[in-house]
């Protein structure tokens, strides 16, 4: 019998009784299948095509569970053959006893995270375990929700389940959203390297960011968020003439769409929100605008006069709009005392 450690697998008197004449494969049905499934799926690797309706696996292992083994194979530098034999189910226990994080998390009816595919630069000798990625995002989304007001309000309105996946073919951070999925490969990305689990590792900004694109396609407005009118140059700060401030230095501000300026207004505000300082006390340096938190860096644009933001036309025109849109959402987000809340502050005007 072979050594299994785990209640998941050590349960099922058939899983104990594989051999290297007597492996799980394709064509076999039954209880020692759906076991195998249901640890594949808390490794993190995608098994919605083995579920049933009803959620549950349906413990049939057809090709498509054969390939997700050979990708786990292939994960772990073993024979890639999709026979789940004494070494392939070894290593399955082994990666479900050592798993990082409990089994459920009170956002899982939330987002859907999946630790696969792995990045395609991946070293040689690199085990990519889907269950640390699965670990890392979870314990971001736990930290985000739990500080934040304004990423409360955002996950309040948010009206299906989102998943959260690696970029197959990411060197480097980045993240994108693709419907009501995020791609997602972690900051200062170095395949193989572990440090996104480490206490350091913030990643915060990034995904509240690709949820509110998500959020707003979940309430149907992603039609919208592609327009793009009098927002690919906006001259900032909006002083007016005959003004005291009518010969201050002003510049562009440029944004792709109106989806990436909802999620940057947002984004920026709970970054005021975690740092709550007072915003004349920057006005002789300027705000740290954050632009673009995704792909090769983080970027920052100084903001002179960010009391003014939602002054400009522009952008008291698309607030406004937001706030006919949603206005649950954006009433929540104005009870954030953050210092930098353009929501809040085109209320009052």
């Amino acid at each position: 019998m072979l050594p299994i450690k785990s209640s998941e697998l050590n349960s099922v008197p058939e899983i104990l009784q594989i051999s290297m004449s007597n492996p799980l494969k394709k064509g076999r049905q039954g209880v020692d299948v759906c076991a195998m499934q249901t640890c594949l799926a808390k490794l993190g690797y995608d098994m919605a095509h083995s579920r049933k309706p009803s959620g549950e696996l349906d413990g049939v292992f057809g090709d498509k569970t054969h390939a997700t083994v050979e990708e786990f194979q292939i994960h772990q530098k073993i024979e890639k053959d999709g026979l789940v034999g004494p070494t392939t189910i070894g290593r399955i226990d082994d990666d479900v006893v050592s798993l990082p994080r409990p089994s459920r998390s009170k956002l899982e009816s939330a987002f859907n995270v999946i630790g696969t595919p792995a990045p395609t630069a991946l070293a040689d000798k690199v085990i990519w375990r889907p269950s640390v990625f699965v670990q890392a995002v979870f314990n971001q989304l736990e930290k985000l929700f739990a500080d934040g007001f304004v990423p409360r309000a955002v996950l309040a309105h948010l009206k299906k389940t989102v998943t959260i996946r690696p970029e197959a073919h990411a060197t480097e951070h980045q993240a994108h959203h693709q419907l009501l999925t995020i791609f997602y490969t972690p900051g200062k990305y170095t395949p193989g390297d572990r440090f996104y689990t480490e206490p350091t590792f913030e990643a915060q900004n990034v995904l509240l960011h690709e949820i509110v694109h998500a959020m707003r396609h979940s309430n149907h407005f992603n039609g919208a968020d592609n327009e793009t009118q009098g927002l690919t140059r906006v001259v900032y700060p909006p002083w007016k003439k005959g003004t005291a401030q009518e010969n201050h230095p002003q510049f562009n501000i440029f944004f792709k769409d109106r989806g990436e300026f909802n999620a940057i207004t947002i984004t920026n505000t709970y970054r005021s929100e975690m740092r709550p300082i007072p915003l004349e006390n920057r006005m002789h340096r300027g705000y740290p605008f954050l632009r673009k938190d995704h792909g090769s860096s983080f970027k920052y644009q100084t903001l002179p006069n960010p009391e003014a933001f939602h002054k400009a036309a522009v952008f008291k025109s698309y607030l406004r709009k937001l706030w006919r849109e949603q206005p649950g959402l954006c009433k929540m987000i104005a009870s954030s005392k953050a210092p930098f809340n353009p929501i809040r502050d085109v209320s009052r005007t």
